[in-house]
């Protein structure tokens, strides 16, 4: 599981995390963590590229050997608040040839760590109920062109 590499200065956090899409039958698999819904990847550890980390993040948590397919765009997050982040991430399209996990619906597996982590198969009505925020989260979900294949969330 990830030991979390963050570069800290003061009240600044520089964070670097990659994220898969993973589609199987028409569904997206996503990640639910404290009810929140989130694209299934992690930190990038120091020295690490974002396509072996997500590789890495995948098999560390789900046990799947996935490959990249795709890549989708890269976004920036900057959050102010008592400490102020700013997150880099990439997004990718991601496949599986052997799915060795529940292919419907909501499940809970152990990670690499014991730690048990939960994720469920989203068809479209499903996604386009979800509020996520910022949208544009929404957007890659629903394999949507993002301008430039860049962003910036300025919260």
């Amino acid at each position: 599981m990830e030991s979390v590499n963050l570069l800290v200065k003061q009240n600044l956090i520089l964070s670097y995390r990659t994220c898969g899409l993973l589609r199987n039958n028409k569904k997206v698999l996503l990640q639910i963590e404290d009810g929140n819904v989130l694209i299934p990847g992690g930190h990038v550890e120091f020295m690490e590229d974002s396509k072996n980390a997500l590789i890495r993040e995948f098999k560390e948590e789900l046990n799947l050997d996935i490959k990249i397919n795709e890549f989708i765009c890269f976004g920036e997050f900057l959050i102010n608040g008592d400490f102020n982040i700013q997150q880099l991430n990439t997004f990718y399209e991601a496949s599986c040839d052997n799915l060795e996990i529940p292919q419907e619906g909501e499940f809970e597996l152990k990670d690499s760590d014991g730690k048990m982590q939960k994720f469920k198969w989203f068809d479209e009505d499903e996604i386009n109920k979800l509020e996520l925020e910022p949208k544009v989260l929404l957007d890659i979900i629903k394999g949507k062109q993002i301008e430039n294949k860049h962003f910036v969330v300025n919260e």
